[in-house]
């Protein structure tokens, strides 16, 4: 129970739905009014718009906050400027006696609430009423700007380690200008085939591997379940300790991971052993390289659900290296995972932080 009246956020705020701009020309290298969406990055604006052959309406203003209402519901940014606001989007624009960083923090507290209001058969998605009728806790105007100046410096040292989380994601651990030798990947990989019924004694208590148990971009693995929690029937891949598993489906997502036991995987995954000096690591950071997601989107096709084949898969070529060199790299490999393993940790607790200052601020109890 909150200490502090709860109010909703058309009382306290002026909300501005965004609509697709018309009438304009789009030209990437100009200097113009830049569109924000809730398509892709959210935190990314999409395109800039640089002569309007009509004015859009749907304008944000410096400092309003800038929330998602589809797909990502709930993710924001303060606008540092004006921005034309594309589909997918809403400007929340704080009136008289209340602070907008407050109002971030606590749109991002009950964050579930308005969830739970999402709609849709295509995409979800909540309405300006959804938002309109969200309710906030609202201390006064000094006790806002207090807590959000707390919550602030969490928040501030958890974008630092997602910062250095990317920075060494994009870590080179290959020369890819390589001119020597090179080698197809089906020289030194095998893809596991041969499906086994899940539902048999021997394979109900292995742990499943969808697409959906791998983190996007980082290869770490989720929350596992066994074939019999889950419930499936159809026919898996069996895949070994020290596999590497790649999901083939949606191949943007930078979905890899190494199997730290044996298990099965869903059809739309590879289960692939290394084979010769090729390491698991290196195959990993191979996969997961840009180089590779380039090729990836390149050559899966345009369909509703992109698709990389097996032939494509075995296709690409890569550096032939010799046995030093793929200690080295591994070594490299090794190191920063351990990084950003500690990272990720350090991550995880300030959350857990997060949330906890959260409960205690909007209950009026910091």
């Amino acid at each position: 129970m909150s200490a502090w009246p709860m109010v909703r956020l058309g009382e306290v705020c002026e909300v501005v739905m965004g609509q697709a701009p018309k009438g304009i020309y789009v030209n990437e290298d100009s200097i113009g009014t830049p569109l924000i969406s809730g398509a892709g990055d959210f935190s990314k604006t999409s395109l800039n718009i640089s002569k309007w052959t009509s004015k859009p309406t749907k304008i944000s203003k410096k400092s309003d906050l800038i929330l998602s209402i589809r797909a990502t519901i709930g993710t924001y940014r303060i606008a540092d400027q004006e921005y034309c606001l594309g589909r997918g989007v809403a400007a929340l624009r704080a009136k008289g006696g209340l602070n907008q960083e407050f109002l971030a923090f606590a749109i991002d507290f009950r964050k579930q609430n308005l969830l739970s209001k999402a709609r849709g058969a295509t995409f979800l998605q909540v309405s300006k009423k959804d938002i309109q009728d969200l309710t906030i806790p609202l201390p006064p105007l000094g006790e806002q700007k207090r807590i959000a100046k707390i919550l602030g410096k969490v928040a501030e040292s958890t974008r630092k380690i997602e910062y250095e989380l990317e920075l060494l994601g994009k870590f080179p651990l290959f020369d890819w200008s390589w001119t020597g030798e090179t080698q197809n990947l089906a020289d030194v990989v095998i893809v596991r085939s041969g499906t086994v019924d899940p539902t048999l004694p021997k394979n109900r208590k292995l742990p499943l591997i969808a697409p959906d148990s791998i983190e996007k971009d980082t290869g770490k693995l989720l929350e596992l379940k066994t074939c019999e929690e889950t419930g499936v029937t159809s026919g898996k891949y069996h895949f070994h300790r020290g596999d590497v598993l790649y999901s083939k489906i949606r191949p943007y997502l930078n979905k890899v991971a190494i199997a730290p036991c044996d298990g099965l995987c869903s059809a739309d995954m590879y289960a692939l052993e290394t084979k010769g000096n090729l390491t698991p690591e290196t195959l990993q950071s191979i996969l997961m390289s840009r180089q590779f997601l380039a090729y990836a989107s390149q050559t899966s096709g345009r369909a509703s659900i992109p698709k990389v084949n097996r032939k494509n898969l075995l296709a690409y070529e890569v550096p032939k290296l010799s046995d030093a060199q793929i200690f080295e790299i591994t070594k490299k490999i090794q190191t920063v995972n351990k990084v950003k393993a500690l990272l990720h940790q350090k991550l995880v607790l300030l959350k857990e932080l997060q949330r906890s200052l959260s409960v205690r601020a909007f209950a009026g109890e910091l």
